[in-house]
């Protein structure tokens, strides 16, 4: 079979993203593609990225704002603070890896929107 014939194949039974994606594991070029398509697609991909860590801001935003009703901007500051101090207090469910000073103006920022 030929590498005409395999996409010929692959474009008739309308192959999508995630059977693509399980393919080249299975074959084990999944990382070797994603080196290629970032050095083709940097922007995409750090467009792509950019979004997923405010995907993870908006998120924790969410958490922190359902702790409390009663809770004001300046309560969930100095928790989220706090909680940045006590790692190991992070409840189930947090994505941990945002609990980071570094974050927290970018954490904040997502709740004062939703405030």
């Amino acid at each position: 079979m030929t590498i005409n014939n395999i996409i010929q194949t692959l474009r008739y039974i309308d192959i999508d993203g995630e059977t693509t994606q399980y393919i080249l594991e299975q074959i084990g070029m999944d990382e070797q593609m994603a080196i290629q398509l970032a050095t083709k697609y940097p922007k995409v991909v750090q467009e792509h990225l950019n979004e997923l860590e405010t995907n993870k801001y908006e998120d924790t935003a969410d958490k922190l704002l359902g702790i409390s009703d009663d809770w004001g901007y300046s309560d969930i500051k100095e928790h989220l603070k706090w909680l940045i101090n006590n790692p190991n207090e992070i409840a189930d469910g947090y994505d941990k890896s945002v609990f980071k000073t570094s974050n927290i103006d970018a954490i904040m920022n997502e709740v004062r929107i939703r405030l």
